[in-house]
């Protein structure tokens, strides 16, 4: 065997698909997305590589580029995109809380912010001119996001506070992102709709949950549907992903009662009383 010969079997291209596959498990999303466009074998492999999270990400990614409607939320993104240190945003969160899901974590590192889902980015500012009407991104203080405390069991004996990050708000429902790590809790999406003067959910939240979600990734899928079906565009994704059974929003004209407590204070005496609430 020559000298040539030798060198173009140590090239990336001579190693066994198995060493291909544990190497794309190991890469970025960005990576990843170059990866499948280096040739079609890897077009083919990437999908077949141990990614977790980041399988997902990678099909929501390629179901929103393929779709004409992509290019305008692509245009108001350039237009409007503010830059921010994405691993100093993550390390803020985790200061306050330790842990975070898996693919929210991915979608901050590594999502490309060109590719914005129905306004829901740390980079985009908080239009407040229209936050009566379709809400507010409050995600979009990259500077100084906030763990706060949601109340959980309000008015029983097992009255607790558990963290989570409001992601949206519009005058009568707040989207949250659930961190507390029981496995029925950690990672969940919900919106929830203050309803004054009455008990809690029967899932336990204060408030009416009207929205529920699995995963994060779950509720940017619902998300982005949700401005292409008003957009009037079809768009197709891969058959796992799947609806929630609770992805209606009821509409309200009660201001929203939602507080943002955050959860360092969780302990201090005045928010401990909430706790011992009782809802008639």
């Amino acid at each position: 065997m020559d000298l040539n010969t030798i060198m173009r079997r140590t090239t990336i291209a001579y190693l066994p698909v198995e060493v291909l596959l544990e190497c794309f498990s190991f890469m970025e999303l960005k990576s990843l997305i170059i990866s499948r466009c280096v040739c079609a074998g890897w077009r083919e492999l990437v999908p077949q590589a141990p990614l977790n999270a980041r399988r997902r990400l990678l099909d929501l990614y390629y179901g929103i580029v393929n779709a004409n409607y992509s290019l305008k939320t692509h245009d108001y993104a350039l237009e409007c995109l503010q830059p921010f240190d994405r691993q100093a945003y993550i390390d803020k969160i985790i200061t306050q809380y330790p842990t975070l899901p898996d693919d929210f974590r991915f979608w901050i590192l590594e999502w490309p912010s060109g590719v914005v889902i129905h306004s829901i980015w740390p980079g985009l500012p908080i239009r407040l001119r229209l936050a009566s009407r379709l809400g507010v991104n409050c995600l979009g203080s990259p500077s100084a996001p906030q763990v706060s405390a949601l109340v959980y069991h309000i008015g029983t004996p097992d009255a607790e506070f558990i963290p989570g990050i409001m992601v949206w708000k519009t005058p009568s429902v707040a989207t949250w992102l659930i961190l507390d790590e029981r496995p029925h809790l950690f990672g969940r999406v919900i919106n929830l709709e203050s309803v004054r003067g009455r008990p809690g959910d029967e899932q336990g939240f204060e408030g009416t949950v009207v929205g529920d979600w699995n995963s994060w990734i779950e509720y940017l899928l619902v998300e982005w549907n949700r401005s292409v079906m008003n957009s009037r565009t079809e768009v197709g994704f891969p058959e796992d992903f799947t609806y929630s059974r609770k992805c209606g929003i009821r509409r309200s004209r009660r201001d929203l009662d939602i507080s943002q407590l955050p959860w360092s204070r969780r302990h201090e005496g005045e928010f401990q009383s909430r706790l011992k609430t009782s809802w008639s």
